[in-house]
Formats: structure tokens, sequence, C-alpha cells
């Protein structure tokens, strides 16, 4: 369920609590019936970007001991225990918080084909103006692409001319770099996963979700190290069919449409396991968290708008522009 009206994130895990083939978990009809409550919410509650209308919500306040939440946040606290998709790892109490992959999918048109031979060694195709990602249209190879698109791949239209053509990207590349956005996590992680090609996972502080033996399947490089890459997976290549081949499977496993019902759910049985609960709302480690959070909403953001008001739409009156 979700303390909001929008329709997604609810919508993609209904689909996939139908699509699951385990059937050992099911929708209960009412809370009272539930073992688990799992608020699935989205990161885009800007009218109430502390969560207070979830926090207050009347199920959380009759069923503390059961109630949980999905969290995509790209900068989250503690919320309520659950499943977070971006809490960085030494933020990660595992008592009460899991490693999750995100639940939205957001390019329909990926596909795994293990009968091409890639053309690139690496490829990587997003927003490279944030930290770490800016490194990367330096690196040098005669099989690397880094192609630039800062908002085309997800924006809410979801044009299609560059959601088929970064599918086909990821089938032609043998790695796919996965550096941190704002959040440590990144979605094209679990794309590169689908697409059964290598994910190169550069963030120090991501934390890995049960399950996969991620050793095996993907490349780490330190934030430190980008200007390494090249050489790092040349070094790797050779490792790369197979490291393909576990990722697709453990993609299959643990994350595909009709197994990351039974997986979210079982990540939520491990939480709420006798002794894995701790009983106060905002541990002290996720308070500066929160506080940089508060800052920003309450202080930063609204000074960017009153200054975006004031700001002079053009020359000041008597300026003369120099010839």
């Amino acid at each position: 369920m979700s303390a909001y009206d929008d329709a997604e994130p609810i919508g993609a895990f209904r689909q996939a609590a139908a699509a699951d083939k385990y059937s050992r978990h099911r929708l209960a009809d009412t809370a009272a019936d539930a073992d688990l409550i799992l608020f699935v919410e989205n990161s885009h509650y800007h009218h109430d970007p502390f969560f207070k209308q979830l926090r207050n919500h009347p199920l959380v306040r009759q069923y503390p001991d059961k109630s949980f939440m999905y969290n995509p946040h790209d900068t989250p606290w503690l919320v309520l225990p659950g499943l977070y998709a971006c809490m960085r790892a030494p933020l990660l109490d595992a008592a009460r918080v899991a490693a999750n992959p995100y639940l939205e999918k957001v390019n329909e048109h990926i596909y795994c084909d293990f009968g091409i031979e890639p053309q690139w060694l690496y490829s990587f195709y997003g927003n490279v103006q944030l930290p770490v990602r800016r490194e990367l249209p330096s690196l040098q190879h005669p099989r690397g692409v880094v192609k630039s698109w800062a908002t085309g791949l997800y924006r809410n239209d979801k044009p299609l001319a560059p959601q088929l053509e970064y599918a086909d990207l990821l089938a032609n590349s043998k790695f796919i770099l996965c550096p941190r956005g704002i959040g440590p996590s990144s979605i094209r992680l679990f794309e590169a996963m689908q697409a059964g090609r290598v994910p190169v996972i550069i963030s120090d502080d991501w934390a890995r979700p049960r399950g996969p033996v991620w050793d095996e399947l993907a490349v780490f490089v330190p934030e430190g190290q980008v200007a390494q890459i090249p050489r790092i997976l040349e070094e790797a290549e050779a490792r790369w069919p197979e490291m393909a081949r576990r990722a697709r499977a453990a993609w299959e496993e643990f994350f595909a449409p009709e197994t990351i019902f039974h997986y979210c759910i079982e990540q939520l049985v491990l939480l709420k396991s006798p002794g894995g609960r701790m009983r106060f709302p905002l541990p002290l480690y996720h308070k500066t968290q929160f506080a940089k959070w508060y800052f920003r909403v309450k202080v930063i953001m609204p000074a960017k708008s009153l200054a975006a008001k004031i700001r002079p739409a053009g020359p000041l009156p008597g300026f003369i522009p120099p010839p």
C-alpha cells in the first residue's frame, strides 16, 4: 500500500505480486490479517519531504511492529524500517534496513542476447554532470563509449529513441559503467544484469543487496580510480563471458518481474525476525542525514527559488553593454 496517491511505484509492486512464480507469499485483504504492512513509496513527495503523512498513517500507529517501507530516495534516512535502494553502506543497519533493487522499471526495451559479440569493451550513457561521473568523458579507449544525456532516459514521457539506443548500447557492450549518481546506487546496475552484461560499480558507499555473489558478476572500481577503468577492464575482459552469464542468472533469480516480489518479502521477513528491530524512530546515526535533507528543503531550495524570482530578466536600468 501507499500513504500517498501516486500510481508508482505501488503499481509496479502489485504487478510483481501478480507475476510471482513462487506463490509463497500473497497480498492480504486487510491490515489486520497481514503479517507485514509494506508502504511502497517514491522520492517525489515535494509537498511532504519528511514523510509526515506516512509516519502519522493510522496503520503505522496501530501496527508499528509490522510496518515497513520501500524507499528509493537518493539520500535517505531511516523513516521506517524496510527496503532502501540508496542507503549508504556505513548507515546500513541490517536489523532494520535491507539494501534493495529499484522496483521501478524505467526502460521496457532492454533485452538479453548472448548471441551478440559486443563491439564495445565498456559504455556509459547518461548524465555526466555529477561528481564521479565528470571524469568519464576523459577516459580514452578505442573500444570505450561515453555518451552524455542529462535527462532523455528518465523523462516522464520516456521518449522512445533514447530508450532504444540505450538498450542497444547495453547489448553491444561487455562492461557497463555504473557510477553513483546523487545517491550511491544506480538503476543501470540492475539494467546491466538484465541485459546479461557486467556492471562496473563505481560507488564507495554502495550497499550490496542480499542474494547475488557480487564479486563473481560485477567489477568494483573505487571512486578515486576512475582513470584506471580502461586498464582494469582490459585485465578483466577474459572473464567477461562467465561474469555476464552470472549477472543474468542472478537477475533472473532475484530481481526479474516474476521473482522480485518474493525477494522483497523474504527481505522483510528477515527484518521482522525476533530481535531484529529496535524501537525508536530515528536512530542517532541517521540524524545527520536527516539534518542535511532538512537544511536543503527548508533553506537551500527556498533561497534558490527566491533568487530566481528576483533575478533581473535583462540588463540593469542604465546599464550600457560594452561595444
